[in-house]
């Protein structure tokens, strides 16, 4: 097993009896020749209005605050605390500067031990103890100067942005996502109201893996079981953390809590076979809906299932939600769900997701909400959670490679960065290689070509190429708008 030792000013990592430190960049490294490709007008209404709304449709891509690389000049003070307090959610931000500043302090250590970037010795010693010290943060990021240099400018402005996200994951108390998704793994396998137990939990495995065994009382419609079946698997279960919603939080086009923790609450169930896992699938929709109340859910399957499986699959999905939807209307559990048809309690369709690699295979349960007591605690107040199922073979690849999780870590931290300052510096680029090559146990330069063949862009502009780089999906779009330097050339 990996061992991970997170310092505040370095990241060592483990390996067997191996260590290895890697240093943050500095910012005066991944700073430089930051200037051209940072430095945008930002019209004043365009900006306001983007913070109040959430977002704005400019030429037919989403735009949200997040993609701003520097904030607007000319905003007056007013101006300014209520297109914040209305970005964040909250009547007066001026009576939120204790979370503020809980969120400010969040946000360093995200951008310094999560995304390997040293800051500037001004900002870590940066505090939020009234009004006045919140507007001077904000002013700090504008840059419309035409010349001289742009300061710590970018480094405040990727410090707001993270900001914000973590403000949002307290806000919405996402800090319990943990305890609420063991409150919903345990529940799975208590036995039901007749001490029928579909999922029964064996023993627990050494690795944090729990084998169970699964039991069908009813006929099965997406398998060909059609009495008593019984399966051996494993099981387990993760809540979102901190950073991984913050990093989910900025990469996210619409820019919502919603689309953050659409997989807040995470169950993982591996089988032997494909029609194990079907199997599997089956009773844990089963039970989410008969137990937790959960929202009409999707079903997504990507590369696990081929074609003319999935044709199939889709026609017994439509029979068992027919059938699902008729058992909740009896047992009067259907409040609240507007469906015209009981086939649209579950849905199918095949997935993709820009950071996984080619040979990852799975069938996911998600854009479901379950009902579960806060906190995870019996008898509290129930709230409504966002879920994500996923289903995988037994020795599936989806670890292996270009597939381990540790390689699609390094490619979200490439994105953000791309879409919180534009571009990211090669010395960065081989910071996040160097700490995935680690982790991962691939080599170095093997990784790094990987990226820059499937998803980096050099940026080159006009008569001078910078050395630096872009995760490419992210600033494709931001181009159309205008938002993004006009003259740039992607390679």
């Amino acid at each position: 097993m990996k061992k991970e030792n997170f310092n505040n000013n370095d990241v060592t990592i483990g390996v067997g009896d191996q260590k290895q430190k890697i240093e943050p960049l500095p910012y005066q490294r991944w700073a430089k020749v930051l200037t051209t490709l940072y430095r945008q007008a930002v019209d004043k209404h365009q900006f306001m209005r983007a913070l109040k709304l959430g977002g704005l449709n400019v030429k037919g891509v989403n735009v949200t605050p997040i993609d701003f690389f520097s904030m607007a000049g000319g905003l007056s003070d007013k101006e300014l605390l209520e297109s914040v307090s209305a970005y964040l959610e909250v009547d007066d931000v001026r009576e939120r500067i204790e979370e503020v500043d809980r969120s400010l302090q969040a946000s360093k250590e995200y951008i310094e031990n999560y995304l390997l970037r040293r800051l500037p010795k001004e900002i870590v010693k940066l505090q939020i103890k009234g009004t006045n010290d919140l507007l001077k943060i904000f002013k700090k990021t504008a840059t419309l100067r035409k010349k001289g240099s742009l300061g710590f400018a970018p480094a405040y402005c990727e410090l707001l942005k993270a900001m914000v996200g973590n403000f949002m994951f307290e806000q919405k108390d996402l800090q319990y996502l943990l305890k609420e998704t063991r409150y919903l793994y345990e529940n799975l396998f208590r036995p039901g109201e007749e001490g029928e137990q579909a999922l029964h939990l064996v023993r627990r495995l050494p690795d944090g893996y729990d084998e169970i065994v699964a039991v069908s009382l009813e006929k099965m419609f997406l398998t060909s079981r059609e009495s008593l079946g019984v399966t051996r698997a494993v099981s387990y279960y993760r809540g979102k953390s901190r950073n991984s919603f913050v990093t989910k939080f900025l990469l996210k086009p619409e820019l919502t809590v919603e689309e953050a923790i659409k997989d807040g609450l995470g169950l993982k169930f591996e089988a032997n076979s494909k029609e194990e896992l079907k199997f599997l699938l089956e009773i844990v929709l089963r039970e989410l809906f008969l137990r937790f109340v959960s929202s009409p859910v999707k079903i997504k399957n990507t590369s696990l299932f081929k074609e003319e499986e999935i044709n199939i699959l889709k026609e017994n999905l439509s029979l068992f939600s027919q059938e699902m939807y008729d058992l909740l209307q009896d047992r009067d559990l259907l409040a609240g769900l507007t469906l015209s048809k009981g086939s649209d309690l579950m849905t199918l369709s095949d997935r993709e997701n820009p950071y996984s690699d080619i040979n990852y295979k799975d069938v996911k349960i998600s854009g479901g909400q379950v009902r579960l007591p806060k906190r995870g605690e019996e008898g509290a107040l129930l709230v409504s959670r966002p879920l994500e199922v996923q289903f995988v073979l037994s020795g599936n690849s989806n670890e292996d490679k270009f597939s381990n999780h540790n390689i699609y870590e390094a490619k979200k931290k490439l994105a953000v960065t791309t879409r919180n300052l534009g571009s990211f510096t090669e010395d960065y680029l081989d910071i996040v290689v160097q700490e995935a090559a680690i982790r991962s146990g691939l080599g170095f330069d093997t990784i790094k070509e990987h990226f820059l063949q499937t998803i980096l862009a050099k940026v080159v502009l006009p008569k001078k190429q910078l050395p630096r780089f872009v995760v490419k999906k992210r600033v494709l779009e931001l181009m159309k708008t205008g938002l993004f330097y006009q003259g740039v050339d992607l390679y």
